[in-house]
Parts: structure tokens; C-alpha cells; sequence
């Protein structure tokens, strides 16, 4: 468990986000819980969540508990971290430019793309961070959330290239 900023929430890793949504006793109990609660079921279920046997197939169809037992920040939130980002390290900077996530094209006409992704079935979230030629910063964030199926991400992966492709035009 890692904790939000300031340690008043607690944080799930992915491997308990995969235990939690696996498990629906587990699943309920944390959308019903306090902050102290899910904090306690972390702690209280520590061993089960590091041992685990983890079924990616929890993600193969419908939405799972996406109202309650995911990673919630606001966009504006998403532009904090990114900029904090920013202001790491060349290692930091260096691993979020592995993946653009973005066409080459599009890619090419900023100095820096950094890049943080994720998603699974009605979830996608897209987070940029862009430096202009010019050699100002930018974050460009947006999330889709569809409780009933699956968003479409090759038509939210344009909405965003299209955005950044406005962008670097500036």
C-alpha cells in the first residue's frame, strides 16, 4: 500500500487492485469502507495480497467495480504529478519518453513527450507531458469512464492526438 499525498488516503498497487477486483467479498468491503477501513483491509490482508495467484481475466470483459476500486485523480491532480515530473531527474523524464503514446507524427513536432497511460474495461486515462519547441511545458490529461462496457481507446487515443496536435500548433 502506498499512501496519497499528505498519507491521509490510502493508495492501492496494482497487484492489490487485481486481488480486490478478483474478489468480491474483498471488492465490497473496500467500496464500503471508511478511509481507516480500506486502510485496515490492506494491513488486514496483507499476506493474501502479496500471495496471491492474480487473474488478468478480471480485466477481459465488463467494467469491475470502476466506481469505487480504482486510482481517482482530477485532472488538474494528473498536471501536478506531471509537472513535479518535469522537475525530476533525466532518469524520471527518460522513462516516461519510452512510450509516446502518440502518433510519431504528432510526437515529433514537440521537443519532449512524456507519457503515462492505463486503462482497462471501461477505463482509459491518457496523461501528456509536452514540451513545446519553443521550450515551454505542458500537461495534457484526459480520462473516459464508461460503466456499462468498454471505452473505445482508438477513438479516444485520437481526441487526444488531436488535442496535442492543436497544441503544438500554438
Amino acid at each position: 500500500m502506498a499512501e496519497a499525498a499528505g498519507g491521509r488516503v490510502p493508495v492501492m498497487t496494482t497487484r492489490e487492485m487485481f486481488v480486490l477486483k478478483g474478489d468480491p467479498a474483498l471488492t465490497k468491503a473496500w467500496a464500503a469502507g471508511s478511509v481507516d477501513e480500506r486502510r485496515a483491509l490492506l494491513a488486514d490482508n496483507a499476506v493474501k495480497f502479496a500471495t496471491a495467484k492474480l487473474d488478468p481475466t478480471v480485466f477481459a470483459g465488463k467494467p469491475v467495480a470502476i466506481d469505487s476500486v480504482e486510482w481517482f485523480a482530477s485532472p488538474a491532480a494528473m498536471a501536478g504529478v506531471l509537472d513535479r515530473l518535469r522537475g525530476a531527474d533525466a532518469t524520471t523524464r527518460a522513462i516516461l519518453a519510452v512510450n509516446a503514446g502518440l502518433d510519431p507524427a504528432i510526437a515529433k513536432r514537440f521537443g519532449y513527450v512524456g507519457f503515462k497511460g492505463g486503462g482497462e474495461p471501461g477505463v482509459l486515462s491518457l496523461n501528456y507531458l509536452v514540451q513545446a519547441k519553443d521550450g515551454r511545458w505542458y500537461a495534457a490529461t484526459g480520462n473516459w469512464h464508461r460503466a456499462d462496457d468498454a471505452v473505445n481507446e482508438v477513438r479516444f487515443a485520437g481526441l487526444m492526438g488531436r488535442a496535442l496536435a492543436l497544441l503544438a500548433g500554438r
